[in-house]
């Protein structure tokens, strides 16, 4: 980076799910964040933040047209916030226990959004971390 960054209670490094029983865990719902386009496609000013319901792979898969692989997570349905233009790349997460304190720990990447077949509802399709631990683990470098 440019500059320095300075650690404040609001931004910190983001916690990977490297545990084996975090790879394992699954949310009944998720949050999602991202700085993606308003309805005017405009960027926003402040950072925006939604609570997604996770969403079977299976019902996925049978409400819309996609095929998904156990390397994925979905979310959304049921017409509540989802994710928009320009979140791509964006971290899904939860916080939850993370070696004895409470830490956003991410779960997902922001890979898709999708509509069902009758059109109704929409859902977001996330790369799943967990999937990818150990390379990520493998290549950080120190």
């Amino acid at each position: 980076l440019a500059t320095e960054l300075s650690w404040e209670y609001n931004i910190q490094p983001i916690c990977l799910p490297v545990t084996p029983q975090l790879r394992v865990r699954l949310f009944k719902e998720f949050i999602v964040t991202g700085w993606g386009l308003n309805e005017l496609y405009q960027p926003h000013q402040v950072l925006q933040e939604a609570v997604l319901p996770l969403v079977s792979n299976a019902d996925c898969q049978q409400r819309s047209s996609i095929d998904l692989t156990e390397k994925q997570l979905c979310t959304g349905g049921g017409h509540r916030a989802e994710t928009g233009f320009g979140d791509g790349g964006g971290p899904l997460g939860y916080a939850t226990n993370y070696n004895g304190a409470m830490r956003f720990v991410q779960f997902g990447v922001v890979s898709l959004r999708v509509e069902t077949r009758d059109g109704k509802d929409r859902y977001t399709i996330f790369t799943r971390v967990a999937s990818y631990m150990d390379w990520i683990v493998e290549n950080i470098v120190p």
